[in-house]
């Protein structure tokens, strides 16, 4: 089956839209993109065209969206936060160096050297990773390096989207306790600064 552009864009729209609707009548219990990629999967071992994404052109938005979203998450890094968070960063860094060995001893016996190199990037940066290592993996023509990056990429996240979503709820679940009883930390002053002024929070 063949679609027009504004077919394979409504489509993929109508889908999201869904997403949204089951993520907001299940409260977050259930991710928007968790049930996208499922409709997805789905979709494709049925009815829905491969090259659905490309039609639609989608996937052009997202180089252009990618670039924005990668620039303005870096200007919002400041030092002082990082100073502070410093158990966050030390802990981010050792499961970056932790995976990089793993891949590249264990893995690299196993799987080989290209796969165990290409496998880094998805498991230790996510998204963004995932899109640089499958353009340079078909860059030198390593398709199957490429769908395996990105098979790993979307195992993960069905994966972890729901164990983050449950960690997300129960988290803010005690933080709306504490502010109930009166108690207050960093974190609830930063959700009540970002509802008050973002600007002032730092978020535009």
């Amino acid at each position: 089956m063949t679609l027009s552009f504004a077919s394979a864009l409504a489509i993929c729209v109508g889908i999201y839209y869904f997403a949204t609707i089951i993520n907001t009548a299940t409260k977050g219990k259930i991710g928007t993109m968790f049930t996208v990629s499922l409709i997805f999967l789905i979709g494709f071992w049925t009815i829905i065209p491969k090259d659905i994404v490309s039609t639609s052109q989608l996937d052009k938005v997202a180089d252009i969206t990618n670039l924005i979203v990668l620039v303005h998450v870096g200007t919002l890094f400041k030092l002082k936060n990082l100073k502070q968070d410093w158990r966050v960063v030390v802990t981010t860094l050792s499961g970056i160096l932790g995976i990089t060995i793993v891949m590249l001893t264990v893995g690299r016996l196993i799987f080989g050297k290209s796969f165990s190199i290409a496998s880094i990037p998805p498991l230790a940066g996510g998204m963004f990773a995932t899109k640089i290592m499958m353009d340079a993996a078909n860059a030198k023509g390593l398709v199957d390096i490429a769908v395996s990056v990105l098979l790993i990429n979307s195992f993960q996240s069905f994966l972890c989207i729901p164990l983050i979503g449950f960690g997300v709820r129960r988290y803010s679940n005690e933080l709306l306790v504490d502010y109930r009883k009166g108690i207050t930390n960093n974190n609830i002053n930063n959700i009540t600064a970002c509802r008050k002024s973002p600007a002032k929070a730092g978020l535009l």
